[in-house]
């Protein structure tokens, strides 16, 4: 959480000026809280259905990996779609 503060905090010093209200931006605060807290409940699933620590580091490894390709891939397909 401290990261991303200072990561918004950084942002509004370069000049970035949103248009959202502030019920927009507690909406966007839960939804990082809960993303955080369902990562860290699916790594702890991860670990205790391993049989093994390197299981599990191998599992936590290919887990983010698919995140991070799917989320280029959200990116890639909202970025180049045609808005009305």
């Amino acid at each position: 959480m401290i990261a991303i503060a200072a990561l918004v905090g950084v942002a509004f010093l370069l000049g970035f000026s949103p248009e959202a209200g502030l019920t927009d931006w507690l909406a966007v605060g839960g939804v990082v809280v809960l993303l955080a807290f369902a990562a860290g409940w699916f790594t702890v699933a991860l670990g205790l259905s391993a049989k093994s620590p390197d299981t599990t580091d191998a599992a936590v490894v290919v887990a983010w990996r698919v995140a991070i390709a799917l989320a280029g891939y959200l990116w890639a397909r909202s970025a180049f779609t045609k808005r009305a």
